[in-house]
């Protein structure tokens, strides 16, 4: 069993217009937590990862990371009030994020957390988490 993933940077209200504006957004706020890369590389390593295949896992969330020459690895939590096409996949919008970056010598460790969140919405737990995120975050405006 691997231990639970560290949010480095969570965020809720994030205001995106479109998949590659919330990626820029997740890549400024891992530069500023992984000093050894710019904001363009990460966002640069989502981008490349995305040609590959969609990291839209449905139910709402999307898991955009990549494997880059950082310290450590690094994640970011983001909320947004509205959904955004992610994609032109069967999966529906996006309007959460568990974005990672993780260093190119850890060849396993981002696939097992992702496999973790993978799984997660199709645990009624976790939906009802999402649910109350939501809430918490957007009712009381």
């Amino acid at each position: 069993m691997i231990q639970e993933l560290p949010i480095d940077y969570a965020k809720t209200h994030v205001t995106a217009r479109s998949r590659k504006h919330v990626l820029e957004i997740a890549a400024q706020m891992l530069a500023e937590k992984e000093l050894s890369i710019t904001e363009r590389q990460i966002f640069e390593g989502f981008m490349e990862r995305e040609r590959l295949g969609s990291t839209n896992i449905g139910n709402g969330i999307a898991i955009p990371h990549c494997r880059l020459d950082c310290n450590s690895i690094r994640s970011a939590f983001l909320v947004l009030p509205k959904s955004i096409d992610y994609d032109d996949s069967e999966y529906g919008p996006v309007d959460m994020l568990f974005a990672l970056i993780v260093p190119v010598s850890e060849n396993d460790l981002h696939l097992k957390y992702i496999r973790v969140y993978w799984r997660a919405p199709r645990i009624s737990s976790f939906l009802l988490y999402k649910v109350n995120i939501r809430h918490m975050f957007f009712d009381h405006i």
